[in-house]
């Protein structure tokens, strides 16, 4: 029996079914725009994340290199952003917030595997080794991160993705006094800068 002024039931049904498409388009388009949102590059540094995948490598006694790079990955960090994790690495293991070793080998090896720009390495490593006198005051033992980072490079098979460091060294002035009582480390800067220099000499 049909009651004045109510819908029939069958248009009810179209109301409540066109509701329900229109709530799951929208559904759709949400996950879809967080979808492009999660593959989209991060133009900026989220420090909070980067720690995160520092605090993993650590848990690995600094021995999981592939695993890191692939964390690393994971940030899907631009140029410039990639070159604001070099610069804060740095700056945490010169200001020691970063434990020396966990630092020096995070560097490397993400250098190593092309993950962090050459040239913001090189530049925000002389800027730590140039700003060493203002560090010391706060972080007296600051100089152990050259020590490792110089320890750690010369052991890689290939020099050229560690020059960073080397450049740097022979850049700062600050790096005579750095090295000053390591012999063996000032040595093989030296040696290593010497022979990179003269293979790239056509």
């Amino acid at each position: 029996v049909a009651v004045a002024g109510a819908r029939p039931a069958h248009v009810k049904a179209i109301i409540v079914r066109s509701k329900l498409q229109k709530a799951a388009e929208r559904q759709a388009q949400d996950q879809e725009e967080r979808a492009r949102e999660a593959a989209r590059p991060a133009t900026a540094l989220d420090v909070k994340a980067l720690r995160r995948v520092l605090s993993y490598f650590g848990d690995e006694d600094c021995t999981g290199v592939d695993a890191l790079a692939a964390d690393f990955e994971g940030l899907k960090l631009t140029g410039e952003a990639a070159g604001q994790a070099a610069q804060w690495m740095l700056k945490n293991c010169f200001s020691g917030v970063l434990k020396p070793v966990l630092g020096t080998r995070s560097l490397v090896a993400l250098a190593e595997k092309e993950l962090l720009p050459l040239e913001a390495l090189e530049r925000h490593f002389k800027a730590c080794l140039d700003a060493m006198a203002d560090y010391k005051l706060d972080n007296p033992h600051c100089d152990e991160v050259v020590h490792e980072l110089v320890a750690h490079a010369v052991t890689l098979p290939t020099h050229s993705k560690a020059m960073w460091i080397f450049a740097a060294l022979r850049a700062s002035s600050s790096s005579a006094g750095v090295l000053r009582g390591q012999r063996p480390l000032h040595d093989e800067v030296t040696r290593v800068c010497t022979d990179y220099e003269a293979a790239e000499v056509p």
